[in-house]
């Protein structure tokens, strides 16, 4: 579970393709 950093998140399918990034309700309301 990340918050919604598009490059934390670009990185992590980078290096996992089959993982199924998760992010966290709360952080998704403070990045909106």
């Amino acid at each position: 579970m990340t918050d919604y950093e598009s490059s934390l998140r670009t990185a992590l399918v980078e290096q996992f393709p089959t993982a199924k990034p998760l992010g966290c309700w709360f952080h998704h309301n403070q990045a909106v």
